[in-house]
Order: C-alpha cells, then structure tokens, then sequence
C-alpha cells in the first residue's frame, strides 16, 4: 500500500493567496507569473477574500493537481490532503468527483493550535481536517496500533482471517450507562431457553424476559 499526503491551507485570515510552482524563478518572473504583475511591472490584484470568484480560482488551481495525484497513485493506494475550514467543504467536493464518494475513508480532525488561532474574528480556531480518501477502497487495508500486552489478552479470539477479537457484554459500561442517561436503550430482551438465543419480540419460543440491572443496553 502507497501513502499520499497532500498539503492544501488557506488560511482565512490571509488577505489574499498566490500558489508558486517554480522557486527557481527571480523575483519579478514570478510575480509576473503568479499574475501579480504585468510584462512592464505594473501590479495586478491577486486572489482575495473579496474577489467574487475566490473559490472558484482555488477549485480551478486544485483540481488539475488532483487529477494528477488520483493518477499516479497505486491502485491500493490511499491519499491524506490536509486542509483548513476555508475550503474543507469544496475540497472534499472536488475528492468526490475525482476519486469517487464510495472512495472516502474519513475526514480527520486534527489539533493543529491548542490556543486557537488568534486571529480570527469569533472562535479562536483548534484544528484543521485531514481528508482520507482511497484510490479503490476495496484493495485497501488500514491497520491501528499494535496490540499492547493487555490488549492481546483481552482479545483472545482469532477469526479465518488470523484476526484478533473478543467478547463484549449487551450492557452499557461507564459514562451514561445508568438507564436514567438513556431510557430508550433500556428493554427486554427475549431468551429462547433450549438454545439461548435471543430476539426483540416475544413469542412462544423465546419466552423468557431479561432486562439490564441497573444500567442499560449497549447501542451495537
């Protein structure tokens, strides 16, 4: 499996964005370049907030270059493009089109600023997003951490698959587990008693009520 990660922030409190390709280039070359400024070095407006096609000039700029990334990446490859609230919703947009909705893992919200971001206007911004999308989510395999001592004890169960699993308990455990928190999660449920199996409705096989003591059931 291939990993992309792809940097895209644009940040709102900046007055305006240039997007520079070539480094290389001398100082007048690229702000010509940019469209900053003309063949004689007169300046020319940029991308501002106030420009009515602000996001349309950013959609227009990422689009090529994620066309380009979906196709350079392996089929059972996936691609990270960090991003601010800006252009989260527009990004994830141009990512649904390009490599498909049925192709989205997840939107991660990352603390990128504990204190927030001072220069914003009404909440001090914490976090940016980190958009995971896949190149072909059926090829794919995303791992966790490695199982700690406790862990491996705790999941003592192995599937066909060489996949660790454990059992867990229908009640509800720690934080809102009281049937006072949630008094929708708390029901009989009905035990047959020839082969314990159970249902949600009574019937003349499964006869046989169980509530959770105290605490409710634990939502699947």
């Amino acid at each position: 499996m291939i990993f992309w990660f792809l940097k895209s922030t644009c940040y709102c409190d900046e007055p305006e964005f240039i997007y520079p390709d070539n480094y290389s280039e001398s100082l007048d070359t690229y702000l010509e370049y940019t469209g900053q400024t003309d063949g004689e070095g007169r300046k020319w407006a940029t991308n501002s907030e106030s420009d009515g096609r602000y996001h349309s000039k950013w959609m227009n700029m990422m689009y090529p270059r994620l066309f380009l990334a979906k196709n350079l990446l392996r089929e059972d490859g996936v691609i990270f493009i960090s991003i601010d609230d800006n252009e989260q919703s527009n990004l994830k947009k141009i990512c649904d089109e390009l490599l498909g909705e049925e192709n989205f893992i997840s939107c991660i919200t990352i603390k990128a600023n504990p204190r927030g971001r001072q220069s914003d206007n009404f909440i001090a911004t914490l976090h940016d997003y980190l958009l995971c999308y896949a190149k072909n989510n059926s090829l794919i395999e995303l791992n966790g951490l490695p199982l700690t001592k406790d862990d491996i004890e705790d999941f003592d169960n192995v599937d066909e698959k060489n996949k660790f699993w454990r059992e867990l308990g229908l009640r509800q455990r720690g934080a809102e587990s009281l049937r006072t928190d949630r008094p929708d999660m708390y029901f009989p449920i009905y035990v047959n008693p020839n082969d314990l199996s159970i249902s949600l409705q009574k019937s003349e096989t499964h006869e046989i009520e169980v509530y959770p003591k105290k605490i409710r059931w634990k939502r699947g």
